[in-house]
């Protein structure tokens, strides 16, 4: 019986030796391979399926295969409107859990919330160790995959509450705005954007933009859509090469390589039926010279319904055109502009570039004046009278007066920033204007450091007019002279009162000017306006607070001030807003590629104590930054206010990609942001 007892205890002992090592074994595996180390198995949401917006807290859950202990901050990735943010940890959950929290934040969107990777839970300087000590594997179950956010929980962002502070991916808009594709690739869809006012007589405001190389009438022939203004639409469902005639029409014309849509503008109303017009530029036009360009101008009428424009074959109940009769290769077209009431006679103006003009010297460049009437025909702006209007010719061989653009190549500016209507700027109850010169050679500044000519509205008729006479501190005007060699000023744009003291303000671009040591970051200058009747130069390497202040681009090459635009007020503070352009700025996007010259367009909010120096990457909540969403975009190829469009009592934002590939290679993109109460 001992012997029998005996040999059960050693049996006893024998697989209890058996166990230790076998759990010791395991023991060593475990902390030597980690292959009992915990693993992240599923990663959820808190919070229950359906729609944030800006203040809420969405809570995010990574559960883990086996008991943990954290000590430290780790952190998660989300993916929101297209770039990364940060949930911030929380606390651990029960045995196996770790919470992460994340507050909304203002332009936030997303359809359904992601991490943008599998490596996306970041230690961040933290341990997470199971009870043996193995230290925990942080891959994530593949986004969209079984197991993963958005696989486990269905949480929508649409945080547009509010534009302060927001960071706004194109591809992210959701209820805060829309996109309109180009029709086909090298449209140049956007190449060309602006603000109507109202058109078609409902009472809401409409848009424009231009594809100045569709095929669609001919080759390079050019289209211009306008999309009416709506308080009840789906906008993104819109076509713009066809639109349904409740939705807006189209304007062409019916030949080869004219290039309509050059440029275009609201031209105020031009004829006095109380609707206001469109002007646009075809800078290829043959009438009556091969590339003598000309514009037109076709009327707004009181209808709900558009119907297509022709303008070769349309008449004088249409709309006018504007050709000149100087011989030689004058690219006029290339710029145009609505002016307001220059002579003060009850209808508003138009101006037009001609930016190879020889009329004073060989490509000094010329801008026509042509005033609003009642009725009439066509115009040969080269041999009008004064009653009809005038020239204002550059000053300086090669200046090319009226030539502006985006920066993509100087061989392909467009012209779209070079003219612009200013309202009253000087206080004398008459509208002004600005015209840019961007390869101007200023003396003491250098070559092509670029001009901008202010020119001061006045009663009545007045000769043509010479820029340089500006330079004197006459009646007529003043001058604003480039900083530096090759920092190109001559983009401009009105932009209302932006700092609330009752008079209008301008708004300059210096698109290849240095910041510090970063090469072509560009600038932009508010120039306040000012009382009397002569005002003195302006010189930008001496700009004074007194005079205005600069805003500053942010890296190499970024062309800040390529394109400028005043949005009226979109944030419902009462003060006049604008847009500033970079459409060369490299983005990086949440799947951490960076998107090369994508393009970033800079709100700046209107203020009364609006008076320094601006840094667009600290903006704050002074503004919101709009991303360009792709490579090679260029966002902010042309930008503009959109009046209310959706009439809900705000203005909206305009700004085009021109070069975007949705629809093919450059075919092309328009998008707009609404207006939102800060």
């Amino acid at each position: 019986m001992k012997k029998i007892i005996n040999s059960m205890h050693l049996q006893h002992h024998h697989h209890l030796l058996v166990n230790v090592f076998k759990v010791f074994s395991v023991v060593l595996i475990c902390l030597s391979l980690q292959a009992c180390a915990p693993t992240a198995v599923q990663v959820l949401a808190l919070n229950e399926d359906g729609t944030y917006q800006e203040g809420d807290e969405i809570k995010v859950l990574v559960k883990l295969s086996k008991p943990i202990l954290v000590t430290g901050n780790p952190q998660l990735e989300l993916d929101v409107s297209g770039r990364t943010v940060i949930a911030d940890y929380r606390s651990q959950w029960g045995i196996n859990g770790i919470l992460f929290t994340y507050t909304v934040a203002s332009g936030d969107y997303t359809e359904d919330l992601s991490y943008p990777s599998t490596l996306s839970f970041k230690l961040n300087g933290a341990t997470i160790l199971d009870l043996l000590g193995a230290a925990a594997i942080t891959t994530l179950p593949v986004p969209g995959a079984l197991n993963s956010l958005s696989y486990s929980s269905n949480i929508k962002l649409d945080a547009f509450n509010s534009l302060a502070g927001a960071k706004i991916n194109m591809n992210f808009l959701g209820s805060g705005g829309f996109g309109l594709k180009g029709e086909k690739a090298v449209d140049y869809f956007g190449n060309s954007a602006t603000k109507l006012g109202d058109i078609n007589g409902d009472g809401i405001d409409d848009i424009a933009i231009a594809a100045f190389l569709n095929d669609s009438a001919g080759a390079d022939s050019g289209v211009v859509t306008v999309i009416y203004g709506a308080a009840e639409r789906d906008f993104s469902a819109i076509d713009p090469a066809a639109p349904k005639p409740e939705e807006g029409f189209k304007i062409q014309r019916g030949d080869c390589c004219n290039n309509l849509g050059s440029s275009i503008a609201s031209a105020g109303d031009v004829n006095g039926d109380g609707i206001n017009d469109i002007i646009i530029g075809s800078r290829f036009d043959d009438v009556p010279f091969v590339d003598a360009g000309a514009a037109y101008i076709v009327y707004g009428r009181n209808s709900a319904t558009g119907i297509n424009v022709d303008v070769a074959t349309m008449d004088t109940s249409i709309g006018i055109t504007l050709t000149s009769s100087r011989i030689g290769v004058n690219y006029m077209g290339a710029g145009v502009a609505g002016i307001g009431d220059l002579n003060k006679d009850g209808f508003d103006d138009v101006a037009i570039s001609a930016p190879l003009g020889d009329d004073f010297r060989a490509d000094a460049g010329v801008v026509y004046v042509v005033y609003g009437r009642s009725s009439g025909g066509n115009i040969d702006v080269n041999t009008m009278s004064t009653a009809s209007g005038f020239k204002i010719l550059g000053e300086d061989i090669g200046d090319r007066l009226g030539l502006a653009g985006n920066a993509l190549a100087l061989a392909e500016t467009f012209g779209t920033n070079a003219l612009t209507s200013l309202g009253d700027i000087n206080g004398d109850g008459i509208d002004d204007m600005a015209i840019g010169a961007w390869f101007a050679e200023e003396i003491g500044t250098g070559v092509e450091s670029g001009v901008v000519y202010v020119v001061f509205g006045k009663l009545g008729l007045r000769s043509n007019l010479n820029v340089s006479v500006l330079r004197n501190n006459t009646t007529d005007g003043f001058v604003i002279t480039g900083e530096a060699i090759a920092s190109y000023l001559g983009s401009v744009s009105g932009i209302g009162d932006v700092n609330d003291d009752g008079l209008n303000d301008l708004l300059v671009g210096s698109p290849m000017a240095d910041v510090a040591s970063k090469i072509d970051a560009g600038k932009a200058h508010i120039i306040w306006g000012k009382s009397g009747s002569t005002r003195a130069n302006i010189a930008l390497n001496a700009l004074t607070p007194a005079n205005g202040l600069t805003i500053f681009g942010n890296a190499i090459g970024d062309y800040l001030g390529s394109g400028l635009g005043g949005l009226g007020d979109i944030n419902g503070d009462g003060i006049d807003d604008i847009i500033v352009a970079a459409p060369h700025t490299d983005n990086l996007l949440a799947s951490g590629i960076l998107a090369v010259n994508a393009g970033t367009s800079y709100i700046i909010f209107g203020s009364a104590t609006l008076a320094d120096d601006i840094q667009v990457a600290e903006l704050g909540e002074g503004g919101a930054t709009l991303i360009g969403a792709a490579a090679v975009d260029h966002f902010g190829f042309s930008v503009s206010g959109a009046g209310d469009l959706n009439n809900d009592g705000l203005n909206d934002i305009l700004s085009t990609a021109a070069l975007n590939d949705e629809m093919g290679v450059d075919a092309g993109k328009a998008y707009v942001v609404f207006g939102k109460a800060n």
